[in-house]
């Protein structure tokens, strides 16, 4: 307790930066130092948003750079992200600082780009000229293209719950993807078709499925898809 109390009484970056590294004599031992205190300063925080999508905060880790990452989750989703690209909610004072001092340190921005298909923020090395526009990394781009595509077309169909109406431009689209080959996909699209056709509209639909569709709020709890609608 008497380690959290005086993290809490930095007042300036310079003294964060000292208390993290103290009695730390390499890189390894920075990142340890720096992640023992990050952990204890936003051991209260729960709720962020990464990239305009709530995620939970679950906690932090360390890459094989040093650079101490948050690891965020949404629904069956996870991703390791760095802390400047995170929007976090009403800070202390003492979390405000802390920070900022590990932002100056520039280390957080070597994972500062989101790759849409493994959900990981990569340095911007990871990325060509075009995967750096389209949000892929070069590794990514190396999958196999049908597996590669299992994942977008999955986001694709997440993403139509997350809109504030389902159109029917989307529903065709989804009768498109429920004949994939892939049956997670095929099932997938098969609720969200299931809920174009009760309550298109996001407004009070997960309401109006307790109230009236029991069974399709259901699948929609089991597949994850219900965590769509806590996206803003």
């Amino acid at each position: 307790m008497e380690f959290q109390s005086d993290i809490l009484k930095v007042k300036k970056v310079t003294d964060c930066e000292k208390f993290a590294t103290l009695d730390a004599y390499s890189d390894e031992e920075v990142a340890t130092g720096w992640l023992a205190c990050l952990e204890e300063v936003f051991e209260d925080v729960d709720s962020v948003e990464v990239l305009g999508h709530e995620a939970r905060l679950t906690g932090f880790d360390i890459e094989r750079d040093h650079a101490v990452v948050a690891i965020c989750k949404s629904g069956k989703k996870s991703a390791r992200v760095s802390l400047s690209s995170i929007e976090w909610p009403k800070l202390s004072r003492p979390q405000k600082v802390w920070l900022q001092a590990w932002c100056k340190r520039g280390r957080a921005e070597l994972v500062g780009h989101f790759c849409r298909i493994c959900g990981q923020c990569r340095s911007n090395e990871s990325f060509s000229g075009h995967g750096h526009k389209a949000h892929v990394c070069m590794d990514c781009t190396k999958m196999p293209k049908d597996r590669r595509e299992i994942i977008e077309n999955k986001d694709e169909i997440f993403g139509f719950l997350k809109q504030s109406h389902i159109s029917a431009k989307n529903v065709s689209r989804l009768n498109v993807l429920r004949s994939s080959v892939d049956s997670e996909v095929s099932q997938l699209a098969s609720i969200v078709l299931e809920v174009a056709e009760f309550v298109p509209y996001k407004k009070r639909r997960l309401a109006k499925l307790a109230h009236d569709r029991r069974d399709l709020l259901m699948k929609l709890e089991s597949t994850g898809l219900i965590s769509a609608h806590h996206f803003h």
